[in-house]
């Protein structure tokens, strides 16, 4: 059985992959959050260890470069090594206190480059095997099982954590080992030797519209940072929600997230890039401004995530269109480090300014910096 023979195959097999992603995603923005706000950990030190440990993320052309240069060992060998690393680490937590701020830290620093690694290496195996009228779909179903990892995460998780918080990082590292069981399902082309030079990565980035694209990822993360650095604080502290409370609403943004993504993916297929964006970014910025005027965070929060779905599917599938498939695991891997640049400016700073200027002026500069994106992306529909 080879599941890169089909569309339908190459959904189930990425989307499959990209399920651990989810997983420590709610981990690291919902679980750890609430872990350090109950041990009594201010919002500006959750928004930091929030933030550190995206830097895997952030230095994902690392991971790329390593995954090209050693392409001789396929992509499937990073997949599994990646997947291993993120489970044993996510596992190691459950005998870590968070009293050890700083070794607990670092040990989720490690467990997400793990997972970042598998995500550079899924990447690059997908860019190889799909066709351009596949991408929408195929990268909406890679966030689709992500969010979908997310949703399952927090809802299960929160649930895990009334009982005990250390289980819930055991729990984690059990089902991704589980899970990487599906790239066994999955052949992969006849693995090449060469390794890659910096020739061809100058020629990769020749692209006439690359500037304005990594602008654009890098503008649109930072308000998106904002929200999901501090959601769950946000829930926990401000509006002294519940735990399992906190899990069912993240349960529901997670879907949202998913069905934005897959759908919006499939929207592109057939509007193009550009076009399904723009459709997904103003209700963006609407509902993020309707954080600030209505006392409904929960339900606007969820409404949000469809538009905040679609906005990440989209840009990633656009990413793959301008990817060499020579460097594909770096090129790519170097466009969505700059996106979650982004993302890593938003987190770690969203807990000091949730503190210093209070929630609804916050939400209010979180909607007004999705203005340069807007703009970029104008520019941009006129190069594409």
């Amino acid at each position: 059985m080879d599941l890169t023979k089909s569309t339908l195959g190459k959904c189930i097999l990425f989307g499959a992959l990209y399920f651990p992603e989810g997983l420590m995603g709610a981990l690291a923005t919902v679980i750890v959050p609430l872990y350090l706000a109950s041990n009594g950990f201010s919002a500006s030190i959750v928004g930091l260890v929030m933030g550190l440990t995206t830097i895997p993320w952030v230095i994902k052309f690392v991971w790329g470069f390593i995954v090209d240069y050693h392409i001789s060992k396929g992509r499937r060998y990073f997949v599994l090594m990646g997947g291993i690393l993120g489970a044993t680490m996510s596992a190691l937590l459950f005998f870590i206190s968070p009293s050890w701020i700083f070794i607990f830290t670092a040990a989720l620093f490690v467990a997400r480059s793990g997972i970042a690694i598998l995500d550079v290496s899924t990447d690059a195996f997908s860019i190889e095997t799909t066709k351009f009228h596949e991408r929408g779909k195929v990268n909406g179903s890679m966030f689709f099982g992500q969010l979908s990892g997310f949703a399952f995460g927090s809802l299960v998780l929160t649930k895990i954590s009334s009982i005990s918080f250390p289980i819930v990082f055991l729990s984690v590292g059990i089902l991704i080992m589980l899970l990487l069981g599906v790239v066994l399902f999955a052949r992969e082309k006849t693995k090449r030797k060469h390794h890659i030079s910096h020739k061809d990565l100058i020629h990769a980035f020749r692209h006439k519209a690359i500037f304005l694209i990594i602008l654009f990822s890098v503008f649109v993360g930072i308000p998106s940072g904002f929200i999901s650095g501090m959601a769950t604080y946000y829930m926990k502290v401000y509006l002294a929600i519940s735990a399992t409370t906190i899990g069912l609403i993240s349960l529901f943004n997670g879907i949202s997230n998913a069905l934005g993504a897959y759908g919006f993916g499939a929207l592109s297929d057939k509007l193009g890039r550009m076009k399904a964006i723009f459709v997904a970014i103003i209700p963006a910025i609407i509902f993020t401004l309707f954080f600030s005027v209505f006392n409904s965070f929960p339900l606007i929060y969820v409404l949000y995530g469809i538009f905040v779905g679609g906005i990440t599917a989209v840009m990633c599938a656009l990413f793959m269109d301008v990817t060499s498939k020579k460097v594909a695991a770096t090129e790519y891997a170097i466009l969505t480090s700059l996106a979650n640049f982004g993302i890593f400016i938003g987190t770690t700073t969203s807990g000091f300014l949730l503190q210093s200027t209070g929630p609804k002026l916050f939400f209010m500069i979180a909607a007004a910096l999705y203005i340069p994106s807007i703009i970029v992306l104008y520019l941009l529909s006129k190069k594409l």
